[in-house]
């Protein structure tokens, strides 16, 4: 048989840009987090400082208002939404920071989990930058921070722009769980905006991977999805999602893109997609998009939840990513973030066994939050899924099924700790 071979000098893979220490824009600037998770906390700190910004970190809404209010001075903040068990959160301390005289050129960034921010009315009362969500990926973050330092220097807020009672638009005729997959903040900002204007909310992602990791935590009508986005684009996504969901259960997806040239719709609809819109987006196309869709969700019938997905006990390459964010003379980050765990898990374990043994429902929601952060980062995400349920449980009204689910948690703990443990282990 023929046959030939072709020696050839291997190519470098590029290093991503977020694993590239002292970025020229972040060097210098200053960062205060307000994020009440130690782990989360651990993990903004250590990523920040990496890219050369100085950084004053801090559990507390109120302790953070203090340093604003004694005039300490910080080139961004990034704000926890959730801040379970305290008088204020990340949603009234930027109401706060906004009528601060000396913060108009403060970036603030939100960060949250999928699923709280459409509930949250911070982003229609107070000037927001750009929304985070848990689990935290350094890839997202790097990029927010880069953006909002090289593009807009400072936002404004535009004192005429509030709306008055009178002036706010109709409400929807739909109830639609929306996703908004973008990663151009501009484009972020005025798409909440015009659906805002239209009565809806929306949860933002800015890929395809933050796509599919938020559909594992809840099912959505519609995703609003762009085109071209980083690390996985919409075209992927879309195929990806035609094969893990069936036709009945699956979201609707819309394409944005702002390539309006011939065959475009035609490439979006054959990955998968079901409409299309073009950018700039024009507020009465996409509202007639909205309850087109919207109608044809009510004479549907109620959807399941989507199937679980190949489990894995602990995702190795979220593990090989924080291994990669080490900085000379400072502790092994992988390893820090797994001490932090394993005495926080085992703390919160316990609160959660005495919070459903004595039916405390404040108790089993706030441990259960916690719980689900700290397993995120690392990887666990069944873990964090099931600290997601029994914290909806915990929110319900009644714990009724959460002995049942706490006894999957104890198990799922059990082979998490086993291989973070090994992980240890295999140090060095």
């Amino acid at each position: 048989a023929f046959h030939f071979t072709i020696v050839a000098e291997s190519i470098p893979t590029p290093v991503p840009s977020y694993l590239v220490e002292q970025q020229p824009a972040l060097t210098g600037k200053r960062l205060l987090i307000m994020e009440p998770n130690e782990t989360n906390r651990t993990l903004l700190t250590r990523y920040a400082r990496y890219w050369g910004m100085t950084t004053e970190a801090t559990s507390s809404a109120r302790e953070a208002w203090r340093w604003f209010r004694r005039g300490d001075s910080f080139d961004a903040i990034i704000l926890s939404a959730h801040a379970p068990g305290t008088e204020m959160d990340g949603t009234m301390l930027a109401a706060e920071i906004q009528r601060h005289p000396d913060t108009a050129s403060l970036q603030r960034i939100m960060l949250s989990w999928i699923g709280e921010q459409a509930k949250n009315k911070v982003a229609s009362e107070t000037e927001i930058a750009a929304y985070l969500t848990i689990p935290l990926k350094p890839s997202s973050l790097y990029e927010t921070l880069v953006t909002l330092f090289t593009e807009h220097p400072h936002t404004t807020r535009d004192q005429n722009s509030a709306k008055r009672p009178n002036e706010r638009a109709k409400r929807p005729h739909y109830a639609l769980r929306l996703l908004l997959a973008e990663d151009n903040l501009v484009n972020q900002k005025l798409a909440l905006h015009l659906l805002d204007n239209m009565g809806y909310r929306a949860d933002v992602v800015s890929n395809g991977l933050e796509v599919l990791d938020a559909l594992q935590g809840q099912l959505y009508d519609i995703i609003l999805m762009d085109v071209q986005m980083p690390e996985m684009d919409g075209l992927e996504t879309t195929r990806l999602i035609r094969k893990m969901w069936a036709e009945t259960t699956r979201p609707r997806i819309v394409a944005m893109t702002a390539n309006a040239m011939m065959g475009d719709r035609e490439m979006c609809l054959a990955a998968g997609m079901d409409d299309y819109i073009s950018k700039p987006i024009r507020p009465e196309e996409l509202r007639a998009i909205l309850e087109q869709w919207g109608e044809r969700k009510r004479s549907e019938s109620v959807a399941p939840p989507p199937p679980d997905p190949q489990r894995v006990v602990v995702d190795r390459a979220v593990l090989d990513e924080l291994r990669n964010l080490n900085m000379e003379g400072e502790p092994d980050l992988l390893m820090a973030l797994i001490d932090l765990f394993q005495k926080e898990a085992s703390s919160l374990m316990a609160t959660l066994r005495n919070a459903v043994t004595e039916a405390n429902q404040d108790q089993l929601r706030r441990a259960a939050h916690s719980l689900k952060s700290s397993s995120a980062n690392l990887g666990a995400r069944h873990m964090s899924t099931l600290c997601a349920e029994l914290e909806k449980i915990g929110a319900s009204g009644s714990i009724a099924g959460s002995d049942i689910l706490l006894q999957e948690l104890e198990e799922e703990f059990m082979r998490v700790g086993a291989i973070l443990e090994a992980e240890k282990g295999g140090e060095g």
